[in-house]
Parts: C-alpha cells; structure tokens; sequence
C-alpha cells in the first residue's frame, strides 16, 4: 500500500483518523506532521520560518503523540502552520525512562486565513487506535502509523 502523499486520512466517529507510511522513522513521522497540517489548513503553506522542536518519550508511539501534540502546541500559541519537516529520532535504551527522543526543525509561516481558508481546530493527538508498525523485509521494508486526533 502506498500513499499519494505519504499519509491518508481515516473516517472515524467524532474525530479524525490518520494513517502515514514512510521508508525510515524520520519519513513516517515527517509525513503524519504533513498530513495533520494539511487537515488544520485548506490552502498551501510556505516554509519561511524555522522553529525547533524536542520531545522524549519510553516508546515510539508516545514519541508519535508527544510530537504531534508539540507542533499543535506551537500552532495554537504562535498561530502558526507548517509545512516542512526534519524530525531525528535518537533510540536509546529501552531500560532507560525516555530513552527516546526526537530533535527536529520545523519550516512554516503565521496563519494567515486569506491564504490559508478556514482552519479547522484540532484539539490533540490521542492514545486511541494508535499503532506503528514495520512491514516488509531489508529496504523494502516501510513504516506505517495510525493516530486518531480529538476535533
């Protein structure tokens, strides 16, 4: 299976579904931040800002959740959208709390609702029906997630 864009969205009761697929960690995880920005905007969004983001989790799913809801944060207090991903993702040790961690630098721009069309809200990435997975064998092998967002 492969999608147009790297991501697809998913009908789900009440809220959104989304599901990406990528060749690395750092592809999946670049392409289900694509594909959240493109359900809070209609229109295209310009990559003249820099922003960097950090988070840490004990497992790769609750790093998913952790930089979704991380780049919802900076949307809702710095009014902004983005476009353009770079995330690096560290596995360190599974013994160790928050042995995960993901460096990335973000490219966007202010929302601007000329541009940008009505945006829809989106309140979080939830723990609901999440999964990541790893399908195939040697350099055939891809990444795919699925998360719900709270709307």
């Amino acid at each position: 299976m492969t999608f147009a864009r790297g991501y697809r969205f998913l009908d789900h009761t009440a809220d959104v579904g989304l599901e990406a697929e990528g060749e690395t960690l750092e592809e999946v995880f670049a392409n289900a931040a694509a594909g959240l920005f493109a359900m809070i905007a209609e229109g295209p969004v310009a990559s003249v800002e820099e922003a960097r983001v950090e988070v840490a989790a004990s497992d790769l799913e609750e790093l998913l959740v952790r930089w979704l809801n991380e780049l919802l944060y900076l949307h809702d207090t710095e009014r902004r959208l983005f476009s353009l991903f770079r995330p690096h993702i560290f596995l360190g040790e599974k013994t160790a709390p928050s042995s995960f961690k993901l460096e990335a630098r973000v490219f966007g721009e202010q929302t601007d609702p000329a541009r940008h069309g009505r945006l829809r809200e989106v309140k979080a990435a939830t723990y609901h029906g999440l999964w990541l997975q790893r399908r195939g064998l040697g350099t055939s092998g891809r990444y795919l997630i699925r998360v719900i967002f709270d709307i």
